[in-house]
């Protein structure tokens, strides 16, 4: 029971943990892959989504979600 109280309460930092590692694997992927020269726009446009994700994971633990209780 100690786990799943342990799980429920880290949740969103587990899940925004595994988020940024998968996001880390798809562009590291995209960067040492040999892509063809012509799709690479596609890989751009994924890549751009990709870092876009993870902006918005550091936004949230960084930014205004913040509570206004902690001292900064």
């Amino acid at each position: 029971m100690k786990f799943l109280e342990l799980l429920t309460k880290h949740a969103t930092s587990i899940i925004a943990f595994i988020v940024i590692t998968l996001c880390f694997a798809v562009l590291m992927s995209i960067i040492f892959y040999d892509f063809p020269s012509e799709q690479k726009d596609i890989y751009f446009t994924i890549s751009g989504g990709v870092l876009s994700i993870i902006t918005m994971i550091i936004s949230y633990y960084f930014g205004a979600s913040k509570n206004e209780k902690e001292p900064n």
